[in-house]
This record gives C-alpha cells, structure tokens and sequence, in this order.
C-alpha cells in the first residue's frame, strides 16, 4: 500500500497540534507500536488517524461546540478535512488496485483491512463491489451468480449512500452495468 508516507506523517502532525485530545498523541502511539516491534503499515496508520479524529468529534472542546452549535463552523469543517486527508489515501490505492492494476484480490483484502473504521463508506464499498466482480469472473459457475449478486448488492449501497452524481456513483453504475452485461449478454 502506497497511502504516501508523507501525506500521513503531515496528516499526523495536523492532528496532534490542532486537535489534541487528552491522552492520545499519534506519535506516541507508533513510537509505542515500533517499540514492541511492531511495524505499523499504511493502513494501521489511517485507523490511527480515524480513531484521533473520532476522539476529537466528541472530546475536543471546540470540535464538540462547534457540532452541537446550529450552523457549521469553521472548527467542525477542519476535522471534516482532516478525517477526508485520512480517507483519500485508501481510496486512492484502491482506485489503482482495481482500475489500473487489476488486482481484485489485493482490493478486497484492503478493504476488509479498513473495516470497521471505513466500513459502509461509500467508496469503500464502490471499490469493494468491484473487487468482488473482478473475482467473481474467475469463480466456477456454480458460485458465480451468487458473488455476482453480492457486487451488485453492494455497488447499489454505495450508489445509494453517495446521492448524487460522483466518482464513486460513477465507480458503482460502471460495476452494475458490467454484471448486466455478464449476465445479459445479449
């Protein structure tokens, strides 16, 4: 996994200086990880990074003011933009695992790497539901329709959480468009 090593150090760096959340600094934890020998990869990271910025949605005070308030502040839109910096790494790989590289495999092992953090979010599961047809392709017909049916299931979940016209509505209709023409194919 690629998830560029100095978009997470810096995206770290942001959320240890300006959301600092009692007890929890992110270079601590993987000074600690590194300690017990444990080598923290790209996505241990991005969980580290989700779970700081979950903490801070609920135990910052300006963070937890400012989404209690009635309008939207600038302090919620900045831990919005630190939980998206957090996110676009894994989305970007994904895009190469299953776009550009065509390695389903390795995409649905990312993607069960990223749960429970990222699970049900919509390009997660656009990505997912590609994976699984990627794979799907190779199965025994026996099996087929039911992994078919199952990338179908989730490319219209990701389809539907996303409402609107995006790159993940685009990733979810071109998964369902082609398992139509798997299925139909005349």
């Amino acid at each position: 996994m690629i998830h560029g090593r100095r978009a997470i150090r810096a995206g770290q760096a942001l959320l240890d200086r300006d959301l600092e959340v009692p007890g929890e600094h992110l270079d601590q934890q993987i000074a600690g990880m590194r300690l017990t020998g444990e080598r923290p990869g790209a996505t241990a990271l991005v969980k580290l990074a989700l779970h700081h910025v979950e903490r801070a949605r609920r135990e910052h005070r300006a963070a937890a003011a400012c989404l209690a308030a009635p309008h939207p502040c600038i302090a919620a839109a900045y831990v919005d933009l630190l939980e998206a910096i957090a996110v676009s790494g894994p989305i970007r790989d994904l895009h190469r695992l299953v776009n550009m590289q065509a390695l389903p495999t390795q995409a649905r092992e990312l993607t069960e790497a990223l749960k429970p953090e990222l699970e049900g979010h919509p390009a997660i599961l656009a990505f997912e539901a590609a994976a699984r047809l990627g794979m799907a392709q190779k199965l025994p017909a026996s099996q087929r329709d039911a992994a078919f049916a199952e990338a179908i299931r989730l490319a219209v979940a990701a389809a539907l959480l996303e409402q609107g016209q995006s790159r993940t509505s685009r990733e979810a209709l071109r998964v369902m468009v082609c398992l139509r023409s798997l299925l139909r194919p005349f």
